[in-house]
């Protein structure tokens, strides 16, 4: 069975919610954290040709980095966060 939310006569189960879509956004945000590869700069802003792992918040705000795929998602699921990759 669908629901449509947008009609009253659709019955829907007990559980149903109104999210917001910043709401929906931002549901289960807490608990992921997402990994990617990200190319390295030297100090003068030039690639260096070597390739890091990115941890980022569900918000993309940068929280940590690794050298490898590997310890990005073993540091992620470390800190109870559930990882997810970006491509």
């Amino acid at each position: 069975m669908t629901y449509d939310n947008d009609n009253p006569a659709t019955p829907k189960p007990a559980h149903a919610m109104r999210l917001s879509s910043q709401d929906f956004a931002l549901w289960g945000a807490e608990h992921m954290a997402y990994v990617k590869s990200v190319e390295l700069r030297d100090g003068q802003g030039q690639l260096t040709g070597h390739t890091a792992y990115g941890i980022h918040a569900a918000d993309g705000r940068p929280v940590g980095m690794a050298e490898t795929r590997e310890l990005a998602m073993a540091a992620v699921i470390r800190e109870g966060l559930e990882p997810a990759s970006v491509h």
